[in-house]
């Protein structure tokens, strides 16, 4: 009986075929360390990322002709970085460089993912990212346990900063299982075996982060991914989003009212962080700092010219903070080259123009996705797909999104690969529908 390969599914199979030959472990590696580096080392993932894409290039002669085929998908993400790079001589040239490396992240690391994929099959893709989930998931509660025994979890701020932030990876690799157990009797028992042990594994280290934007990635994935499987109507799918994000603020609602509890105190004040307006203190920008980043943002652009609130001040631009701060480096810093919030961060380098071109590229990236989702062996990767889309237009408020120093690299390489693998399936659909229909009936 024929089998489908189905984009990160683990149906279909008995037990994992093995990588035999050095070449198929060397791609089953460097994947590996594709999803594994960003967080801890996100500069020698970047070089990873451009040695894999040269490499990529110059074994296949087709690989050019891909590579521009990506590159015109991702054409808004490029005037972005074209758009930052007008009013470069006004600036530091290392300001500039910094700005540059950020501007060029999603390109970077969305391309990876569209190179790599046809390399390996899909469901050896998703085992790989799988076990550096699981890795990344058990070390970061190794990490928490150590960190307990010196501090308490009521001391959130102590506590998030002994025990840093969890991976995004395993919040991938929590999606890749929830949407494995909706299709649960057709998974072969090597890929249950690895959803029993995703599953808890992801969701204590999750957990105990204590990260909104891990939180609402994993609702926003549960809307995605289950709701439609469950309730089976995907035209309803907005609804569907609207009322589990709904759910999801009267949960918040509810903690509300002890802002000084654990779980429930970082879930109810997400916003209050990042649109909150009150510094009459150092304690209240402490406090609200991702707020005060924006608002110091906001009060750099405003200073510009009629034409930088359309085209932005330029890579290189820094924001003045009004105030000497500790952010972790040796010396005290007042200029910053990037803040928490993504869109402010675009609002100074590329202007309005440059924020409109980000929503811009998310929704035709969005579309992309989406335009092959009736199509059975693509169905997982459309609800990953949509799921790290919808994501990353909340990250973006929090953590800079795609243009993040390591934290959003393995969900654009997922989504690099989605859109690689939505792209072969289209283009071999269009050469079956060219064929003529003799010839159709032979193959």
């Amino acid at each position: 009986m024929h089998r489908v390969d189905i984009m990160f599914s683990g149906r279909g199979e008995e037990s994992p075929p093995p990588i035999e030959t050095i070449t198929g472990k060397i791609k089953a590696y460097s994947l590996f360390l594709i999803f594994i580096l960003p967080t801890s080392f996100p500069e020698v993932a970047s070089l990873i990322y451009i040695a894999m894409i040269a490499w990529v290039l110059l074994r296949s002669p087709n690989s050019c002709l891909n590579f521009l085929q990506g590159l015109r998908i991702l054409a808004p993400f490029l005037l972005i970085f074209l758009i930052g790079s007008l009013q470069i001589y006004k600036h530091s040239p290392k300001d500039v460089l910094k700005d540059a490396w950020y501007l060029s992240l999603p390109i970077l690391t969305i391309m990876t993912g569209w190179l790599y994929a046809p390399l390996m099959r899909p469901r050896i893709r998703s085992r790989i990212l799988l076990f550096a989930a699981l890795a990344s998931g058990g070390y970061y509660l190794i990490q928490v346990t150590a960190v307990l025994l010196k501090i308490s979890m009521t001391d959130r701020n102590g506590y998030r900063a002994l025990a840093g932030t969890v991976d995004f990876l395993v919040v991938w690799g929590m999606v890749i299982a929830l949407d494995w157990t909706t299709g649960w009797r057709g998974l072969s028992s090597f890929h249950k075996k690895l959803t029993i042990l995703m599953l808890p594994i992801g969701a204590f280290a999750i957990l105990l982060s204590l990260s909104r934007t891990a939180y609402v990635a994993v609702v926003i994935s549960f809307s995605v991914i289950w709701l439609p499987s469950i309730i089976g109507n995907r035209k309803l799918i907005y609804i569907k989003i609207f009322v589990t994000i709904l759910i999801f603020f009267c949960i918040t609602w509810v903690f509300s009212g002890n802002g000084d509890s654990l779980i429930g105190g970082s879930i109810a004040r997400p916003f209050q962080e990042i649109v909150g307006q009150e510094f009459a203190t150092l304690s209240d920008v402490n406090e609200n700092w991702r707020a005060y980043e924006a608002a110091q943002a906001m009060g750099t652009f405003i200073a510009g010219s009629p034409l930088q609130y359309i085209f932005g001040q330029g890579m290189g631009t820094l924001v003045d903070l009004g105030i000497e701060m500790d952010l972790g480096t040796a010396q005290q810093i007042q200029y910053i080259p990037i803040t928490h919030n993504g869109y402010m961060y675009l609002l100074v380098k590329c202007g309005i123009l440059g924020v409109l071109l980000f929503l811009w590229q998310i929704r035709t990236l969005w579309l992309q996705v989406r335009s092959q989702r009736d199509s059975i062996s693509l169905l997982s990767g459309t609800r990953i797909g949509s799921a790290i889309l919808l994501s990353t237009l909340f990250s973006m408020l929090v953590i800079t999104g795609p243009y993040n120093k390591g934290a959003w690299f393995s969900a654009m390489v997922i989504l690099g690969m989605v859109l690689r693998d939505v792209s072969l399936h289209r283009e071999k659909s269009n050469k079956g529908r060219e064929l003529p229909l003799a010839t159709k009936a032979i193959v």
